[in-house]
């Protein structure tokens, strides 16, 4: 990472201060960052940086994502500078048949989400045939062997409409025979 004056960082320094933010972003996604550090940080980066006036944990998690891919850029891991991440979470669902992932799928969509639907992969179990959480745990592949729905809303973790939203996603799903199955943000 070069200066304005050639200066560069030492590889050393880049890693430490890689270290810190990738640290940093794991403790406010877990929730166990302190609240009074997070609202020092909102402050920090409003007055001095790229965050606006009244910014929430999630829009801090979301700016500490992006610094964490642009400081592994600065590191060589990438040709091109990364571009800021979207302000959305895609939600994932396990359900036993296409009729309930159809069903949840429209559900979802109707609460503003975009939606996508999956059928298992192929030679994998069904998921009624399957006991405990197996279904779940994937193929070989690493897919699990079942009806998919990934729904996308314009959420950010940590935030109450993520963990609302995660609730009533778990419920949903449970509802109609399936299991939430997590998420990606």
């Amino acid at each position: 990472m070069t200066d304005a004056s050639g200066r560069v960082l030492p590889e050393a320094d880049l890693a430490a201060i890689f270290g810190v933010l990738v640290t940093v972003h794991g403790e406010l996604t877990a929730e166990r960052l302190d609240p009074e550090l997070v609202s020092r940080l909102v402050r920090r980066l409003s007055r001095h940086g790229p965050l606006a006036d009244g910014a929430s944990a999630g829009e801090l998690n979301a700016l500490l994502a992006d610094l964490c891919r642009r400081m592994h850029w600065a590191m060589g891991a990438d040709d091109e500078y990364p571009a800021p991440s979207p302000r959305t979470v895609t939600y994932q669902l396990g359900l036993p048949d296409e009729q309930a992932a159809e069903t949840v799928a429209g559900q979802l969509a109707s609460e503003g989400g975009v939606t996508a639907t999956f059928p298992p992969p192929a030679g994998s179990s069904a998921f009624e045939e399957t006991s405990g959480s197996s279904a779940l745990e994937g193929t070989a592949g690493g897919e699990p062997a079942c009806w998919q729905v990934k729904a996308t809303f314009p959420d950010l973790v940590p935030s109450t409409e993520n963990r609302q939203r995660t609730e009533h996603l778990t419920r949903l799903a449970e509802q109609n025979g399936g299991r939430y199955l997590g998420a990606e943000f």
